[in-house]
């Protein structure tokens, strides 16, 4: 460590001499201090590569009962951390839901008794070949392999391994998402979709395919959010897996969304019908006033319409995509769309559907080139008195 140059101390075993991280460590029962020098890294990275020079400076294998924790133990653990992170808003509950699903259904069974130490890179790659062996589709392994590998470096953090075995995976190894798929209906499907959906869900889904809307924002709308005289649903609140109506994620996602008249009609049918229907109540509800639940909405709802109705691919996420396929069709500014769909920035709209603006540009720039070059040959005068036929040169018989 060069004495010459001033030593900032960031936290335990952890130092900074301008934009070099250092890590420095003391072998068992020794008081004499080692020092490794870590680089230009970030700090995540820093307390990673400090918590592995720690554990090779003692020996690799810290002392005490640690090193013999179960991955089951260490899971719950970090799973405790996970709900004191959600506490303080630093983690969404979708999240955590879907963290929790990955562990209990395929990560523990799978490594739960088996002490960290003893998992290895094979077994690693072995459960991931399985999974996709079993069929499961890439976005589902790595929702299943995010855990499992941050509960792998909660051990390392926390000194039960030196390393962890996931970061000797080649990036062939690792689990990659898929390619990215967005299914947009046809005004021919969505009619199908319409016609053969449920009479109890029939709205509902006509709502998610001219509004936009997330499944979870379309479930925490309550009557006072539809506004029929300014013909707007108003997007203040979505509702949580637990039944709850909890605030949106991002500001950009409180919004006023269009409503077209002939929607506003039915959400009016609707209201009129059933019996909870003062402002506070939800608007797609079962008759108990409580929510219909997303698993009823897409199960006995939309996938039974798109079975009805012959489609394949049809979730509600599709229903959104093609409600910006429209906009973006009928020739919306990207910074409209956005907002429409409550995305963070335009920019973010553009990526997901800069296709669809280039092919909606490049058919106008298209049509009016054909239009101002050939346009002309199309509507070719007709001789007055003539019997339809162009009176463009005829040949003459021989």
């Amino acid at each position: 460590m060069p004495s010459k140059q001033k030593r900032v101390r960031v936290e335990r075993g952890l130092y900074r001499i301008g934009n070099y991280y250092h890590a420095c460590a003391a072998p068992p029962g020794s008081r004499t201090v080692m020092w490794r020098a870590l680089g230009k890294v970030g700090l995540m990275e820093a307390r990673r590569l400090r918590d592995k020079f720690a554990a090779e400076v003692q020996g690799a294998r810290p002392p005490g009962s640690r090193t013999r924790a179960t991955f089951g133990e260490l899971a719950a653990e970090w799973l405790a951390e996970q709900n004191a992170r959600l506490e303080v808003g630093e983690l969404s509950p979708r999240t955590l839901e879907i963290y929790e699903l990955g562990l209990r259904r395929h990560v523990v069974p799978a490594f739960g008794a088996r002490q960290v130490r003893a998992i290895t890179p094979d077994h690693l790659v072995a459960w991931v070949r399985g999974l996709r062996s079993a069929g499961y589709a890439p976005d589902s392994v790595v929702n299943f392999w995010r855990p499992l590998n941050l509960v792998l470096g909660h051990a390392v953090r926390h000194g039960v391994i030196a390393a962890s075995p996931a970061d000797r995976l080649t990036s062939a190894e690792r689990p990659g998402p898929g390619p990215t798929r967005q299914r947009f209906l046809s005004r021919a499907e969505m009619e199908r979709l319409l016609v053969a959906a449920p009479s109890r869900y029939r709205t509902a889904i006509a709502c998610g395919l001219f509004s936009g809307l997330r499944l979870s924002e379309l479930l925490g709308l309550t009557w006072g959010d539809v506004d029929v005289g300014g013909r707007a649903l108003k997007v203040r609140y979505q509702l949580s897996r637990q039944g709850e109506r909890v605030t949106l994620k991002t500001s950009a996602a409180r919004r006023d969304v269009i409503l077209m008249s002939q929607l506003a009609r039915e959400l009016d049918a609707t209201r009129a019908a059933v019996r909870f229907s003062e402002d506070r109540d939800l608007v797609f509800s079962a008759t108990s006033g409580q929510t219909i639940g997303h698993r009823n909405i897409t199960g006995r709802g939309l996938a039974k319409a798109a079975d009805g109705a012959g489609l394949e691919g049809v979730t509600f996420h599709a229903l959104r995509h093609t409600f910006a396929s429209i906009l973006i069709a009928q020739g919306r500014d990207p910074v409209f769309v956005s907002r429409q769909m409550g995305h963070t920035n335009a920019a973010i709209t553009l990526r997901v559907y800069a296709h669809l603006f280039d092919a909606e540009r490049h058919a106008l720039e298209a049509r009016e080139g054909l239009e101002g070059e050939y346009g002309a040959l199309v509507s070719v005068s007709r001789a007055p008195g003539s019997d339809g036929s162009s009176n463009a040169p005829q040949a003459q018989g021989g």
